[in-house]
């Protein structure tokens, strides 16, 4: 497998700054599927593996940040959990994987970047992976993701909030 760029590491290092209570995440390199460039995954004892698709290199670097952010916002979420939760949310991806509580799940990983302030990063990564994807893939990651058009809605609305 290629080794990732640094603009990966540097990404992840300031990613992780955002969540000081997660243990040093783990980075490695994976070939993703047609439509997945990262993914994450939970270890024993609280770690976390963010697995990077070096397909992804191209990737300006706030797109970078905020999409292994939404990874990290996973492994924050994993530590959160019992092992029975844990395990529940294993098998809910493996039997209903574009199902509406796995959607949940995500959109709130999606939420918790946006309000980190990496929205626009996490556009930038949607705008950059929509081209790539068939349109049935597409239509399924916007099903499943906030669109660019929902992360804007969220910043006006954090912007508004905090104008009160």
């Amino acid at each position: 497998m290629t080794a990732l760029p640094l603009a990966f590491r540097v990404a992840l290092a300031a990613a992780a700054a955002r969540f000081p209570g997660l243990p040093k995440p783990e980075l490695r390199a994976f070939r993703g599927g047609p439509a997945t460039y990262f993914e994450s995954q939970p270890r024993p004892g609280g770690r976390c593996v963010v697995f990077a698709d070096p397909r992804a290199a191209a990737l300006p670097s706030d797109a970078l940040e905020a999409i292994l952010a939404h990874e990290l916002a996973h492994c924050e979420s994993y530590r959160a959990m019992s092992l029975p939760a844990l395990a529940r949310l294993g098998l809910l991806y493996w039997l209903s994987p574009d199902g509406p509580r796995v959607a949940a799940y995500e959109r709130a990983m999606d939420e918790r970047v946006v309000a980190l302030g990496l929205g626009p990063g996490l556009k930038a990564y949607r705008r950059w992976l929509y081209p790539r994807l068939t349109p049935a893939r597409r239509a399924l990651k916007r099903r499943l993701y906030l669109t660019p058009q929902e992360i804007d809605a969220r910043i006006r609305a954090d912007a508004r909030r905090q104008e009160l």
